[in-house]
């Protein structure tokens, strides 16, 4: 489900929800980190929880072929 395709107002809300969660952030936060990433819920993650800008990442996260979990460190 992380891997949500933002087509439409019940999965941008859905998204936000996601990062808000995941990243440990507000609301607000998550909407605007979303937004930096591109609508791309792991990248937007990444930022919450690292710290990081978007371009570092999403090189983070191809790093480890799109494993969410092996990017924070969570497996």
């Amino acid at each position: 489900m992380v891997d949500v395709q933002t087509t439409n107002k019940k999965l941008i809300q859905r998204a936000m929800e996601m990062v808000s969660e995941l990243g440990e952030v507000s609301p607000g936060i998550a909407a605007e980190l979303l937004k930096k990433a591109g609508n791309h819920v792991k990248t937007a993650v990444v930022m919450a929880k690292l710290g990081i800008n978007p371009e570092s990442a999403r090189k983070l996260l191809e790093a480890e072929n799109g494993h969410l979990g092996k990017v924070l460190g969570e497996i």
